[in-house]
């Protein structure tokens, strides 16, 4: 048996799998057969009446589709939510 090759086939199939599911994660780019307008979808912002805002808060915002969150005048957000907010331009706004 030649434990070379099949090594080597082994690794092959790893890194293809490991290919795939990185695939899976990556945001995809729009399509080009698919027109601008359709690919541009207005994202909504999102009403969060907590008293403290926490990272996973505006990760759910995100995750529903929210560019921007708005939350109480007096609400204490988390330096977590605030810089995941930052990396992910979602807006932040008061009142």
């Amino acid at each position: 048996m030649n434990y070379e090759k099949l090594i080597a086939e082994i690794v092959t199939r790893v890194i293809e799998k490991l290919e795939a599911l990185e695939r899976e994660k990556a945001p995809c780019a729009p399509s080009s057969h698919v027109p601008e307008r359709e690919r541009e979808t207005p994202r909504a912002e999102v009403r969060l009446e907590k008293r403290v805002i926490t990272e996973k808060d505006i990760v759910e915002a995100r995750r529903g589709g929210a560019s921007a969150v708005r939350i109480a005048e007096r609400a204490i957000m988390t330096d977590l939510a605030k810089e995941y907010a930052h990396a992910h331009d979602i807006a932040v706004k008061r009142g």
